[in-house]
């Protein structure tokens, strides 16, 4: 039952990313689905890169995003804040709910390892209302 629990995440991440997918300057590399000892959660990892001038659409999670930049740097967006720029080295995050996207501002691609830790039954993101 754990392994079908697993697919369906997965499932849901490949389902909730080709959404995201029409945006051809984003690229989405899954790393592992791990179930967490916390009932009902899960946290997802993967890879995401930004060709220069690409836009990460706003969107929410039904959990939290950490992510580190390991290459370039992003504009992050984040609801009634102001907005940051991220750096390669540094990392941000944001909380379950908030509306949030980016841009990558830069000529050069960025690239992120983001972990989401979001509820197992539902999408890893749905994307926010304009």
């Amino acid at each position: 039952m754990k392994n079908k629990s697993v697919f369906f995440s997965i499932l849901s991440l490949l389902l909730t990313t080709s959404a995201f997918a029409q945006a051809p300057e984003i690229k989405r590399t899954p790393l592992q689905t791990v179930q967490l000892s916390t009932p009902g959660k899960v946290a997802i990892q993967m890879i995401v890169e930004v060709a220069p001038g690409g836009t990460i659409p706003r969107h929410t999670h039904p959990g939290e995003e950490i992510a580190y930049i390991m290459n370039g740097e992003l504009v992050l967006l984040v609801d009634g804040k102001e907005s940051k720029v991220v750096k390669t080295g540094e990392s941000f995050s944001v909380p379950e709910g908030s509306i949030h996207g980016g841009k990558n501002a830069s000529a050069a691609a960025a690239t992120l390892l983001v972990t989401y830790v979001v509820d197992k039954d539902k999408p890893v993101a749905t994307p926010a209302k304009n």
